[in-house]
């Protein structure tokens, strides 16, 4: 499951079909994210669900913006389903063909679909998006998938 919002000057936010750009995303921070030595696979146990966001700030590179969203993000883990939470900022890669505009990237795995649905309708949750994200971020992206 995959969805893309972009937040208008307004505040309303608005589903937009996702990019092939934004596909390419999700296989390239997963495959980087897999591959490093000493780190878990994300997704190890059947039934787990990984929910993975990028997300672009209305101030690009603030760094003051990125962390506020980064404290927010690791309180997650209290949140009932919740096994993992990593949260990072966008690295530079000087290759050809490697391009990484987004700010933050974020990685939650739930133990399974109802944590995951537990989550979106959490306060803690819904605080932090209302709060933290709705103002700071242009635009974010989201994909949810398990190895179910």
């Amino acid at each position: 499951i995959m969805f893309e919002k972009s937040i208008s000057s307004a505040g309303w936010l608005r589903k937009r079909p996702g990019s092939a750009r934004a596909r390419r995303w999700i296989v390239l921070f997963s495959a980087a994210t897999i591959s490093v030595p000493g780190t878990q696979l994300l997704a190890a146990k059947k039934n787990e669900v990984l929910h993975v966001a990028f997300i672009w700030l209305k101030r690009p590179g603030n760094l003051t913006d990125q962390q506020l969203l980064i404290r927010a993000t690791k309180r997650f883990h209290k949140i009932r389903g919740v096994v993992r939470v990593d949260t990072g900022v966008g690295m530079p890669i000087a290759r050809p063909g490697i391009v990484q505009p987004f700010d933050v990237g974020m990685v939650i795995v739930f133990r399974d679909r109802s944590a995951l649905e537990n989550y979106e309708k959490s306060p803690g949750h819904l605080v932090a998006t209302s709060e933290i994200l709705q103002p700071l971020a242009k635009r974010y992206v989201i994909y949810n998938f398990s190895n179910d």
